[in-house]
């Protein structure tokens, strides 16, 4: 916390500890003693900065989840992902093989198209985990491709959920992801 000296107005930087059990404060500068008192000007102006910048973080999010939902309804892709097959190399590891499909014509713009492909291991209704594959889907109406990727630390499982993720998608997951585990 800062306190400032009322007689020759230097601004320390002082522990909160030692502030609340203090009731008098000396200035090591001019050795003036004074009643402790919070510097009303210096709190006033970080407490008014601090709100600024927490408006200004929701705005800017809400601004992006704004952005987000515009982007994604302009960019229905017309992409689909489907299980080609899947080989399990051991235990633990798992090797699979998605189709990728262009059924429709969509935007041309990179950041419309998927680069990202989910995949959920699930056992009954509990998620066994879920792993990313990137890649650059850059496909023609009518063509397909099919991605080859091997996962780690995957262990027994009923079915496989793929999801096809733009950039966007992937950001939203991720901040998401994030705020669960810190909240």
């Amino acid at each position: 916390m800062h306190v400032s000296c009322p007689n020759c107005q230097a601004v320390f930087i002082a522990d909160t500890k030692i502030l609340k059990k203090a009731t008098k404060l000396k200035c090591s500068k001019c050795e003036h003693m004074w009643d402790k008192k919070p510097c009303k000007a210096n709190t006033c102006w970080l407490t008014k900065f601090i709100c600024f910048l927490f408006k200004s973080f929701v705005f800017l999010l809400l601004l992006l989840v704004a952005l987000y939902y515009s982007i994604s309804a302009l960019s229905d892709m017309k992409f689909e992902a489907s299980l080609d097959k899947f080989i399990r190399e051991d235990d633990k590891s798992i090797a699979l093989f998605v189709k990728i499909d262009k059924k429709e014509p969509g935007p041309a713009f990179s950041f419309f198209n998927p680069n990202v492909i989910q995949v959920t291991f699930v056992q009954g209704k509990k998620t066994i985990a879920t792993k990313f594959v990137t890649n650059n889907f850059s496909l023609r109406q009518g063509e397909h491709m099919i991605v080859k990727t091997s996962f780690q630390d995957v262990e027994d499982f009923e079915k496989i959920d793929l999801k096809l993720l733009n950039i966007a998608d992937f950001a939203l997951y991720q901040v998401n992801n994030y705020l669960n585990k810190v909240l």
